[in-house]
C-alpha cells in the first residue's frame, strides 16, 4: 500500500502579484508539507518562465501574446490549501488522460522520486514541465464544455503533487 507523504504546490493565477524575488518568499511553515525553499523556488521560477514565454507570444502554436500577464509570487497559504486538497481530493488527481472531460481542475501527480540519504528527492523543474505538456495533449481548442463537474471558480493555473512511494 502506498502512503501518501507530501502534497506540494497550489498556485493560482488570481493571487499572483508583481514582486521582487525575497528569500523570505520561500519560508513556510505548512504543516505535512516536505517542501523544502529550494523546491519552492524552484516551481515559481519554472512557471514564471513559461507564463514569460506566453506574455511575449512565444507559444503561438496554443496560445495568444498575453495582454497583461504577471510574474507569479509564491502563497504559503496556497500551499497549505493544496495539502487540504491533496488529502480530501485525491481521486481527481490521478484521472487518466483518457477521462480528462471536465474543466474543473488541472493537477499532475508524482508517483516516485530518487531516494538519497534518506530522503525523496523530487526534480520540481522536470514536473512543472510535464504538467504544462498537459496542452500539447489537450490543446487550448479540445471543446471541453462547462459540466456538472465543474468547480464554480474554474482554476486556471493550479497545480498539485502528490508524492507516493511504499
Amino acid at each position: 500500500m502506498y502512503s501518501l507523504i507530501a502534497l506540494l504546490i497550489l498556485v493560482t493565477v488570481l493571487h499572483v502579484t508583481i514582486s521582487e524575488e525575497n528569500s523570505r518568499d520561500f519560508e513556510c511553515s505548512v504543516k505535512g508539507s516536505k517542501m523544502t525553499e529550494d523546491d519552492r523556488r524552484t516551481v515559481t521560477k519554472r512557471h514564471n518562465e513559461w507564463r514569460r514565454d506566453l506574455a511575449k507570444g512565444e507559444d503561438s502554436r496554443r496560445y495568444p501574446k498575453a495582454q497583461d500577464m504577471r510574474y507569479m509570487k509564491y502563497n504559503c497559504t496556497l500551499e497549505e490549501d493544496a495539502l487540504t486538497i491533496a488529502k480530501t481530493n485525491c481521486e481527481y488527481a490521478s484521472l487518466p488522460k483518457s477521462s480528462f472531460d471536465f474543466v474543473g481542475s488541472n493537477n499532475h501527480t508524482v508517483t516516485r522520486g530518487r531516494h538519497i540519504g534518506g530522503r525523496t528527492i523530487i526534480n520540481y523543474g522536470r514536473v512543472v514541465q510535464t504538467w504544462m505538456e498537459t496542452g500539447e495533449i489537450y490543446s487550448s481548442t479540445h471543446g471541453l464544455k462547462p459540466s456538472k463537474h465543474d468547480n464554480k471558480e474554474i482554476p486556471f493555473l493550479q497545480v498539485d503533487y502528490y508524492i507516493f512511494f511504499s
